[in-house]
């Protein structure tokens, strides 16, 4: 696994659609045993990774599950500013149900993983394939935790426990309690 995995991290609240970390690794091994690489960057729990990780030519492959989805990056204003902010490069991948099962068998297997339905195999398997945010979060951005509603990682927890994907948007608890429940698009920009 390479360092550009663990940008992808601190862009999930940036994504549009439920989000699997994939483990980008080229063997076939139980994800709970993968050894993550040290940051190279010192981890501050009082700020986004991304503000502390001055690596240069960071590049994610990110695979969309959806062959409709739009692959352009950097050209819009928000993402030539998430590319300024993260300096990050991210070439988009996209494709059905039989590119990503053929990702699946090869064992290689894009650093992004997007999901369209949360309650797909796919994503109620991901333990097998993919990292969880958890176990990314405690060694490369803990202010994930700052950022992520605890409420939204427990529902997306899978029987082992850990959360692999967290979606675009949620609503909790406390959001019906208050009568602010934010809807899904808040503003479009075109």
């Amino acid at each position: 696994m390479k360092m550009k995995s663990m940008i992808g991290l601190s862009m999930t609240g940036l994504v549009a659609v439920v989000l699997l970390a994939s483990c980008g690794t080229k063997k076939k091994e139980s994800t709970s045993t993968t050894k993550l690489p040290d940051p190279t960057y010192k981890v501050d729990k009082s700020k986004p990774a991304w503000q502390s990780d001055k690596s240069k030519d960071n590049t994610l492959t990110w695979y969309i599950n959806a062959e409709w989805w739009n692959k352009k990056y950097g050209t819009d204003l928000i993402t030539k500013q998430v590319k300024k902010d993260l300096n990050l490069d991210i070439k988009f991948v996209v494709g059905d149900d039989t590119k990503l099962n053929t990702y699946f068998a090869s064992g290689d297997i894009p650093d992004i993983v997007t999901v369209l339905d949360p309650n797909t195999e796919v994503a109620r398997t991901a333990n097998k394939w993919a990292l969880p945010l958890q176990d990314l979060a405690n060694k490369y951005d803990p202010y994930f935790y700052d950022v992520a509603r605890e409420d939204t990682l427990n529902w997306y927890k899978l029987s082992d426990g850990k959360t692999y994907g967290y979606p675009n948007y949620s609503n909790t608890e406390a959001d019906f309690k208050s009568g602010k429940v934010p809807a899904k698009d808040a503003f479009v920009i075109r």
